[in-house]
């Protein structure tokens, strides 16, 4: 586990930095309740505006989000290696 947060944090955070503009990832770890010890990632965007460059109202990219995407996919099929990530689209609004 811990190669995977070390790749996570040195590798996918940057490239998910470089290649979306205006976001910021983070990785979570649960350390109590029904999802002790299991990990998250949250992505936070500084404004709505700049999520909408990326990302249509269903959560799929926009013409912009898959360009950026493919420039991610490398260091994310080498985190695949690493371990299980699944997404689960969800949108928060931070108030």
């Amino acid at each position: 586990m811990e190669k995977f947060i070390e790749f996570y944090t040195s590798k996918v955070i940057p490239e998910y930095e470089k290649n979306f503009s205006g976001m910021k990832p983070y990785i979570v770890k649960s350390i109590r309740g029904a999802n002790k010890d299991s990990f998250g990632g949250f992505i936070v965007f500084k404004t709505e505006k700049d999520r909408d460059k990326y990302f249509k109202a269903d959560g799929s990219y926009t013409d912009l989000g898959n360009a950026a995407y493919a420039k991610l996919k490398p260091a994310l099929d080498e985190l695949n290696k690493l371990g299980t990530v699944t997404v689960t689209y969800n949108d928060w609004l931070i108030l």
